[in-house]
């Protein structure tokens, strides 16, 4: 895996373009999975080393995940279920320390946090994604704990804790 990615919809908020910027300094091609409004800046903005892969579908998005070094988060995200994807593909993350995130990826555990949204502080921190092996295991077993069974069973035992009873009974 040589190449980094990002998954997001092509509009501003999401800074697809700092990660352009990002992979162009580090001189590593970058996928871009998702379409939308900014489409054909972006690619004009891109060159050669960016791949624009529009939206995939589930077993395709996988393998962009697994082939990646690493995904790259770029803007502030409210939860970001990408990360959790990525990591359940065996991919570290590279995402803001003052994001939601971080509520995910733990820096030095499953990626890295940089913590400003320049592309300087992103470069620098993707660099230490790249310079690390990192334990699969450890990644798939973090994106676990977002799981639809998790979040379930702690649901139902926040309610049973609250007194309302679990409803799975």
């Amino acid at each position: 895996a040589n190449n980094l990615l990002t998954v997001a919809a092509l509009v501003p908020y999401k800074r697809v373009e700092v990660a352009i910027a990002v992979a162009r300094k580090l001189g590593r091609k970058l996928e871009i999975v998702g379409t939308g409004p900014r489409m054909r800046a972006l690619r004009r903005l891109g060159g050669p080393d960016v791949r624009f892969l529009g939206w995939l579908d589930r077993d395709e998005l996988r393998a962009a995940y697994r082939r990646a070094a690493a995904l790259l988060v770029p803007n502030v995200e409210d939860f970001g279920m990408v990360s959790v994807e990525a990591l359940a593909c065996g991919t570290p993350v590279v995402g803001l320390a003052h994001s939601g995130t971080a509520d995910i990826v733990r820096a030095g555990i499953e990626g890295e946090l940089a913590d400003e949204s320049t592309v300087e502080a992103l470069v620098d921190t993707t660099a230490q994604v790249l310079d690390r092996d990192w334990d699969i295991g450890q990644l798939q077993h973090r994106a676990d704990l977002f799981s639809r069974e998790q979040f379930r069973t702690r649901f139902c035992f926040l309610l049973d804790r609250l007194g309302f009873g679990d409803p799975r009974q």
